[in-house]
């Protein structure tokens, strides 16, 4: 049984955790979306049992082999490959019977294996929503968050998908991916918009999205407390069980802890998650000070400067939630001051009344009371438009670089008639044989294949969401694709 946060281990001390609000499958692909998946496959419930059937999807086998807690089963490895080395490219053609002899295979293995993982053996599902994770400027992180894009367009899954992205540091490469993909979820959100009601369930239901130069200035400044200087901290694997943690506590207090005021019920979780269909974040705050300066600051600081914070748009939210779990016997957290500060903090960013959902104050046996605040439905948060200005600047920083290191040659043009050395000459035979291809060019064959698509290659994918809305009620896998009718 894992507890990788304080919250976690006293909500199993104090309380029989035997069900969630929202019954996910989670999908890890690639290295970093195979870690936090092995951390969902690592929460169980007080009888032993698993909370979340998982999956971690890979090119490379290897990336795979030190997962602790997802059985060998479970890691789907795509035979004949080795990775995608940032290439994002990769992994699209390794499903495209266009450029891929194997595609159907590849993608009767996908089929297979969430079939497999996400429903019984009458072939009913045993998930309400599926967990996509993945790091977006990797090339099989990347490559597989456009893959489920297509395969969401198509009517695939049968119940609504939230991604979890995470953002790269400031890498060319990486930057140019992860940009490219963002870009493709912003107009996949606009296409959804215009075929779906605002309190319809979206396929594609939210995006929540970590900045990693944010993680790990968080980390570092920890790491600078006189309470952990002196323990090792890897800044991905604290960022890691954070996230995954602060989801997994959300989806555990509705059906688990009451309120003698407001209770937060499992289908208000499940409303939220499910109709959003834009960005999503969530603010944790742990208060220890039952005063009302710490109770704001608290909350702000949970809301502007945490693990998942990237300059969310909170005056385009559609859809909240506020969940104070609050201590027994504290009467602080009942005051109808302490309700009133926690409305005007949220006013800062958003008129919740505006917005469909509800504040709660669910109650634990602990000292200390942990505020959960969640947007979702928001536009396109500002970090975007400054990772694009950092992936210019590089860029320029580039060009500027090749060019510097050109060589003038224009001083000795003159001298060039008067030496008699020509290398376009025939006096030494070439025995190359004819030009050189560098080895880092694609092959023909997969150069045309790609020429009619965009983006990672599909082009303009949102373009077949027309009329396709989810329906829960189907239980298989494959939707009109027909990968998952056997």
């Amino acid at each position: 049984m894992l507890y990788n946060s304080n919250e976690l281990e006293i909500m199993h001390e104090v309380n029989e955790i035997n069900n969630v609000a929202i019954r996910f499958g989670v999908i890890g692909a690639g290295q970093k979306g195979n870690k936090v998946a092995d951390i969902f496959a690592g929460y169980s419930f007080s009888n032993g049992s698993p909370c979340y059937p998982t999956l971690a999807l890979n090119l490379s086998y290897t990336d795979m082999v030190y997962l602790k807690n997802i059985d060998k089963q479970d890691r789907i490895h795509f035979d004949g490959l080795q990775g995608a080395a940032r290439t994002p490219a990769v992994v699209l053609e390794t499903f495209d019977h266009e450029v891929n002899p194997s595609a159907n295979e590849q993608m009767e293995k996908l089929t297979e294996a969430i079939q497999r993982k996400f429903t019984n053996s009458d072939g009913e599902l045993i998930i309400d929503h599926l967990l996509l994770d993945i790091g977006a400027g990797g090339g099989v992180g990347t490559g597989f968050g456009s893959l489920f894009l297509k395969l969401i367009s198509e009517g695939f899954f049968p119940v609504p998908v939230t991604m979890m992205v995470s953002l790269p540091h400031n890498n060319p490469e990486e930057l140019a991916n992860a940009l490219l993909l963002i870009n493709e979820i912003n107009e996949f959100f606009k296409q959804q918009q215009m075929n779906y009601d605002a309190f319809d369930k979206k396929p594609l239901a939210n995006v929540i999205l970590c900045n990693n130069p944010q993680m790990e200035k968080i980390v570092k400044s920890q790491k600078g407390t006189k309470e952990l200087k002196n323990q090792h901290m890897i800044w991905q694997s604290v960022a890691n069980d954070y996230i995954a943690s602060t989801l997994h506590e959300i989806n555990i207090i509705p059906g688990n802890f009451g309120s003698d005021q407001v209770t937060y019920d499992p289908s208000d979780l499940q409303k939220l998650f499910s109709i959003s269909g834009k960005f999503l974040t969530i603010g944790k705050a742990r208060i220890k000070k039952q005063d009302l300066h710490s109770l704001e600051s608290s909350i702000q600081k949970s809301l502007k400067d945490s693990y998942f914070s990237c300059g969310h748009k909170f005056e385009t939210a559609k859809t909240f939630a506020n969940i104070l779990l609050r201590p027994n016997n504290a009467g602080f957290f009942q005051d109808i001051e302490t309700e009133s500060k926690i409305h005007k903090v949220l006013g800062e960013y958003k008129d919740i009344k505006q917005l469909s959902g509800k504040m709660a104050n669910p109650m634990w046996d602990s000292e200390h009371a942990v505020n959960y605040t969640i947007f979702g439905g928001m536009n396109l948060p500002e970090v975007i438009g400054q990772l694009t200005e950092q992936a210019r600047i590089l860029n320029e920083q580039m060009q500027y670089q090749e060019e510097e290191e050109s060589i003038d040659v224009s001083f000795l043009q003159n001298k060039q008639s008067s030496n008699s050395f020509n290398p376009l000459s025939q006096g030494v035979q070439n025995k190359f044989g004819g030009s050189h291809t560098s080895a880092f060019t694609r092959k023909q064959p997969v150069q045309e294949a790609q020429k009619p698509k965009q983006g990672f290659g599909f082009g303009n994918k949102t373009n077949n969401l027309t009329g396709k809305k989810i329906n829960v009620q189907t239980p298989t896998f494959g939707g009109n694709k027909g990968f998952g009718n056997k």
